[in-house]
């Protein structure tokens, strides 16, 4: 009798157990994340300025404070007044499912700025044709989350503007 009722006592432990590791489980895998990799390549010869003509823009996760944006050119990133370079970060809500751009960056006359806040962010050129941008992960908004990334490039002079395709179809990522 006394072995019977260790064996329920365990057979309990052992079902609370599991009980508590699904529901843990369940709740993990619907917890949402940011998507901060990643990367779309955009059709070349579309415009005839190889300065504005987008090769692809990218994003990845950089420290805890950061994401790297990137956008890439046939040509050179140009410093001069006629163009300008912006990235799009788009987000979905959690709660609606809407999708809206919740991050904007503009690369103009050698500077970067986030449009959001109108704070100068840190940039880089690697290779004269990519431009490099650290955007802050504490402008992100909840319940808005990091699901897409698009680009524009235009020469102010002329008709010459390029951009990547859309990119609000992708769903929101979840912690497992």
């Amino acid at each position: 009798m006394k072995n019977n009722k260790k064996m329920v006592r365990l057979l309990s432990l052992v079902l609370i157990s599991l009980v508590l590791l699904t529901s843990t489980l369940l709740i993990l895998t619907n917890i949402p994340v940011h998507r901060f990799n990643i990367y779309n390549s955009d059709s070349i010869s579309d415009v005839e300025d190889e300065n504005v003509e987008i090769i692809s823009v990218k994003s990845s996760d950089y420290n805890d404070q950061y994401i790297l944006l990137e956008l890439a050119v046939a040509g050179e990133i140009s410093d001069e007044t006629n163009y300008a370079y912006s990235m799009f970060i788009i987000g979905k809500s959690s709660e609606t499912g809407q999708t809206s751009i919740i991050g904007t960056t503009e690369y103009y006359d050698g500077e970067a700025i986030n449009k959001n806040t109108n704070e100068n962010l840190e940039t880089t050129i690697v290779n004269d044709n990519v431009l490099q941008i650290l955007y802050p992960k504490a402008t992100f908004f909840s319940p808005f989350y990091m699901i897409g990334l698009e680009g524009k490039a235009t020469h102010h002079n002329s008709d010459n503007i390029d951009l990547t395709k859309e990119d609000r179809s992708g769903e929101i990522s979840t912690l497992l």
